[in-house]
């Protein structure tokens, strides 16, 4: 596990052009951006955090925010999102990828950590581990790690249109899927609940839950799970809402 963490950067995938809700990554909620919320909540687990944004003027705030939380900010492609994470990778040196996104701003360090601690069991090189391929726990908690071997290999070959927009699915799908792959599973199936920042619905489910379940003071998942008992009818408010598909 040192090994691999001397060698790994958590990898934070934003810009602020949302189709539907454009600016979301840099809203206030409870006086924080979700930028500021995911830096909050995974500062103990004593990785660097980097923003991969795009080279688009609309995103140079994203650049500023990052800049203001002492994160290294790489700026790429917006749509060849792909190419986006392998030249922030490739310019930061790392060897091992840890893949979330700037709308998760209630994401848990002790999921992180789980997944770190399965994908360092695994022989390494083209090495790939999730909690989002067989769902256990609400969208917004989603992770993916990756070596950076493998994240070179998708970038070279990856060829549809969804493979190099949404980063992963060459490493997961297709003829050549990575050779040593894992997912990190919760004994409560809670991915009914969407904790995820995408249209204005789902910003009224996560600051009422910050604000009447408190789930901002809970920093791991272990803390968090407990409290969505008894709170369906709040859930309920966002459960409506498609989730935007891979195309694959």
């Amino acid at each position: 596990m040192t090994t691999i963490a001397a060698h790994t950067g958590i990898v934070v995938q934003a810009r602020m052009g949302s189709t539907r809700l454009p600016g979301k990554v840099s809203m206030p909620i409870l006086g924080k951006s979700p930028l500021e919320w995911i830096d909050h909540r995974l500062r103990a687990l004593n990785l660097p955090l980097v923003l991969a944004t795009s080279t688009g003027s609309q995103d140079d705030r994203l650049e500023e925010l990052g800049n203001k939380l002492g994160w290294p900010v790489f700026r790429g492609s917006e749509t060849d999102v792909l190419s986006r994470f392998a030249g922030a990778a490739s310019a930061l040196g790392l060897k091992h990828v840890v893949r979330i996104t700037a709308d998760c701003p209630l994401v848990c360090a002790d999921i992180i950590q789980q997944g770190l601690q399965l994908y360092a069991t695994l022989e390494q090189g083209r090495t790939y581990v999730s909690n989002s391929l067989e769902r256990t726990y609400p969208r917004g908690m989603d992770m993916e790690i990756f070596s950076t071997e493998l994240l070179l290999e998708a970038q070279a070959k990856a060829q549809h249109p969804a493979e190099r927009e949404h980063v992963t699915p060459y490493m997961y799908t297709g003829n050549t899927p990575a050779t040593y792959q894992a997912q990190v599973r919760h004994n409560h199936n809670f991915s009914q609940i969407r904790l995820t920042l995408d249209t204005a619905e789902d910003l009224l489910v996560i600051t009422r839950s910050m604000q009447e379940l408190l789930l901002h003071e809970c920093l791991s998942y272990e803390d968090m799970w407990p409290r969505f008992k008894g709170h369906e009818a709040l859930f309920a408010l966002n459960q409506h809402v498609e989730q935007k598909k891979t195309g694959l």
